[in-house]
């Protein structure tokens, strides 16, 4: 899947052609995600607000893992926001590929296409490539 999403994003990026125009859909694209993850999270907590999922489930402390609870519970408070940036941004380029972590197949991709939009003509042989079918 990798591939095919840094294809996808890179040909994208690199077919606008013009770095202001660049600006300006990656403005427009953050505000929208921001607007959707919004309501996204606004309809999921009014849903299980009214819905109440799991009331009914009779949940007892003899069914509990108690090692695998804290082992889940101390690795979530070991990250940070610093360590969750950090996960974001890949080792090497392959490294995203490899890992399967779409996300930084995501940043690659974005720096790619942003990298060949700047330099132009002379990144024409590059994005030929790219958007061959």
């Amino acid at each position: 899947m990798g591939p095919i999403v840094f294809c996808t994003v890179v040909c994208g990026i690199a077919g606008m052609g013009d770095v202001k125009k660049l600006g300006r859909v990656s403005a427009k694209t953050l505000l929208y995600f921001e607007l959707v993850s919004t309501l996204s999270l606004v309809v999921g907590l009014v849903g299980g607000h009214l819905l109440r999922p799991g009331i009914g489930y009779r949940l007892t402390s003899a069914s509990l893992d108690v090692s695998d609870i804290a082992q889940y519970a101390s690795g979530a408070h070991k990250q940070n926001a610093v360590d969750i940036l950090k996960h974001v941004v890949p080792e090497t380029f392959a490294s995203a590929f490899v890992g399967g972590n779409l996300l930084q197949v995501l940043l690659v991709s974005v720096i790619a296409g942003a990298a060949l939009v700047t330099i132009g003509e002379r990144g024409r042989m590059v994005s030929d490539l790219v958007l061959q079918p």
